[in-house]
């Protein structure tokens, strides 16, 4: 949960630093990520989209952590491969986002 706090964290200061206002900060930030929830399996099983969504909402970052979540709070016997997933998804967009946040610093500079 952490790891996805700090890739969303550092996500939206890169979009800040490129941006600019605030305002547009958060029109900008909340055009990106409500669509990632709504279209997640965190209000409703992964099942209950159309068919041609499902791909969709089963291979983002959003479920898979919800998934890891689940599968620690239950304290599932196939803990390994929903965290493995979702760690890989986390770090790779928080190495993404961390280097867009710098280069948005220095261009703000």
């Amino acid at each position: 949960a952490l790891l996805f706090c700090a890739v969303v964290c550092t996500g939206f200061v890169a979009i800040g630093f490129a941006i600019g206002s605030i305002e547009s900060v958060q029109a900008v930030t909340n055009a990106i990520f409500f669509p990632f929830l709504l279209v997640s399996n965190a209000f409703a099983p992964t099942e209950a989209f159309p068919g041609w969504l499902q791909p969709i909402v089963a291979n983002q970052p959003l479920p898979r952590t919800v998934d890891a979540l689940s599968a620690l709070a239950s304290n599932d016997a196939a803990l390994a491969r929903p965290v493995t997933i979702a760690f890989v998804w986390l770090a790779a967009l928080l190495v993404v986002t961390a280097l867009l946040a710098a280069r948005a610093y220095r261009k703000a500079s």
